[in-house]
């Protein structure tokens, strides 16, 4: 069986340990801000990272999801250092509601990370990508019920006109890759189609933007009395370019989707 190339850069790892690539951890001491436990948790303090996967995550000796602090006894999770008063208040019952206690043993700190936020209705970006992250966490077993919960919170999000250009790429990636990896190909080869005729537009209004700018200066210049400069010829089909690294994504994700591949892959 061949081995995907996170996997064999892992086993590389394991066999022969390099000192710059190795990825660190410090122990400290937390004190939970519902409850007041005290307790210690590693927390990382250096990584390397190879690459990302099609999901986006991060690939290497590196710890990703970032593991945040999480209280033993009741499972909250510290995603940031301070809390103030105001927060503890907010968060407390909802942290030691039974929903919440109930998916302590049961689910991973991403997901419960995502519920946290949904109960302090964070923006829908942050909530979808943690909703992202948990996937990254999740087993085999959880996957697939984790994946349709991160689909329906990009789907939420892209139906906003708050998102920029580079968002709205990101969210339909993400989509493409999830709808994939869950076996639903019909559903990811409609977003890779939207993904691609919003590229496609992008590009084509760039190189407009182009030819317009190079026209004006022309006009200018012969305004003001300057040396002439020939008119511009018609705009010909531009030389063709290597492939950018979300046009590299869209070819490999046309042939998985072709091949109904539901495996992890590395992007291009």
């Amino acid at each position: 069986m061949m081995l995907s190339l996170p996997l064999y850069i892992a086993a590389i790892l394991l066999l022969f340990p390099v000192t710059g690539w190795a990825s660190t951890f410090a122990k400290e001491t937390f004190t939970c801000p519902i409850g007041g436990e005290v307790f210690e948790a590693y927390v990382p303090v250096t990584g390397s990272q190879f690459g990302k996967m099609l999901d986006l995550k991060p690939y290497g000796a590196i710890a990703t999801p970032y593991p945040h602090p999480v209280c033993p006894g009741n499972g909250f999770v510290m995603y940031k250092k301070e809390f103030t008063e105001d927060d503890i208040n907010n968060l407390t019952p909802f942290i030691l509601s039974p929903t919440y206690q109930a998916h302590v043993n049961t689910e991973t700190p991403y997901f419960r990370l995502a519920t946290i936020y949904e109960h302090l209705e964070r923006d829908a970006l942050t909530v979808a990508h943690t909703w992202l992250k948990a996937t990254w966490e999740a087993k085999a077993t959880h996957y697939d019920a984790y994946a349709t919960r991160a689909i329906q919170a990009f789907t939420a999000t892209l139906r906003t006109e708050t998102l920029s250009e580079k968002e709205r790429a990101t969210g339909l990636i993400v989509l493409v890759e999830l709808k994939r990896r869950i076996g639903d190909f019909e559903g990811a080869q409609e977003v890779l189609k939207t993904l691609q005729q919003e590229t496609q537009q992008k590009v084509g209004l760039m190189q407009k933007m182009m030819l317009l700018l190079v026209d004006m200066k022309r006009r200018i210049r012969n305004f003001m009395g300057l040396q002439k400069t020939p008119e511009m010829p018609r705009p010909q089909a531009p030389p063709a370019k290597k492939e950018s690294v979300i046009q590299k994504m869209m070819t490999l994700q046309r042939a998985l989707i072709a091949d109904k591949d539901q495996a992890p892959h590395t992007i291009p």
